[in-house]
């Protein structure tokens, strides 16, 4: 229903009635009739920026805290490009107050803008924009030659070892490994992370940069656009999403920030050799692992940006 412009009531009644064409009732059918009370609510949500990044490069990382207030919240997010990705909110530090880190994938290519969206149960909706400047991305061009050796022993090994189909043609045979296989793979982790990511377990903030692997040299870089050709034409392209570095074979790989070994490098999957494929992820979306790898980095756009937030909510 349609209230008038001067209603001014915190609630209403709300009559569902119905009848049907029976002659029962003396010809006047059936009725039921249903009532129930309905809260009016035409305040939007409060939804404030507290601190941000002052920039995000594309490929790059930025964090966010924010305010988010309403008695019948219904959701809130921080939205990249009108939606085009959205990024989860987690408690920080006081209650109404949420940190996120956001990410400008690589694949999208113009930035519009970056906002906090909050929507009450009534539909009322609460738009703030989040100030970032933007930094452009070097972007380094590959041309990789596909051999019928590569595509027989290495793509259709993939392929099948995946319980995909392997094509007659050879050039399908490496699309379907090097593009069609890696999308779908590609869509289950971002899905799978946002899904069954558990916030409730973040109870610290105190960020550490990721170590490259020891004694190596780095093979390719992040976001190199590369372009595959077989027989001298081009047959494919896409995004290198991560860095890879090469050691001794057989390398042990240890964890971040505790020196424990929890794997060796090896030439699993479509590669050319023994190396380490390390990418870093931000609610799903592949991000510069040089940044999360650069202490100042880390302190300046990070965590200086938490410390204030924590400034900013203690003088309210």
């Amino acid at each position: 229903p349609t209230l008038d412009l001067f209603f001014k009531s915190k609630e209403i009644e709300i009559v569902v009635t119905a009848v049907d064409s029976s002659k029962w009732n003396f010809l006047e059918g059936n009725e039921a009739n249903v009532s129930f009370n309905m809260k009016i609510d035409t305040k939007k949500p409060t939804a404030n920026v507290v601190a941000n990044s002052l920039a995000i490069r594309k490929g790059g990382s930025a964090v966010a805290v924010v305010q988010v207030l309403d008695d019948n919240l219904e959701s809130a997010y921080i939205s990249f490009n009108n939606d085009e990705e959205i990024f989860a909110l987690t408690p920080f530090y006081k209650d109404n107050y949420y940190v996120s880190l956001i990410a400008w994938d690589v694949g999208i290519e113009n930035f519009e803008q970056v906002s906090l969206v909050a929507t009450d149960k009534a539909g009322n909706i609460t738009k703030t924009k989040i100030p970032l400047y933007i930094r452009p991305l070097n972007v380094k061009t590959d041309k990789i030659n596909i051999s019928e050796q590569f595509i027989k022993n290495v793509s259709a090994s993939v392929l099948e070892q995946s319980f995909m189909q392997v094509p007659d043609d050879l050039v399908d045979t490496f699309i379907a490994s090097n593009r069609i296989l890696r999308e779908g793979n590609v869509k289950t982790i971002k899905e799978d992370m946002r899904k069954y990511m558990d916030r409730s377990a973040i109870t610290s903030f105190d960020i550490k940069p990721f170590l490259r692997l020891d004694g190596s040299r780095t093979a390719a870089g992040f976001a190199e656009r590369r372009h595959y050709y077989f027989n001298g034409e081009k047959i494919d392209e896409a995004w290198h999403l991560g860095v890879d570095w090469a050691s001794v074979k057989q390398a042990p790989i240890k964890t971040t920030n505790k020196g424990r070994v929890i794997a060796n490098t090896g030439t699993s999957g479509a590669v050319l050799g023994d190396h380490l494929h390390f990418g870093v992820l931000v609610q799903g979306i592949e991000v510069n692992p040089l940044e999360w790898m650069d202490k100042n980095w880390i302190k300046t756009r990070i965590t200086d940006i938490l410390d204030e937030a924590k400034k900013a909510i203690d003088s309210k």
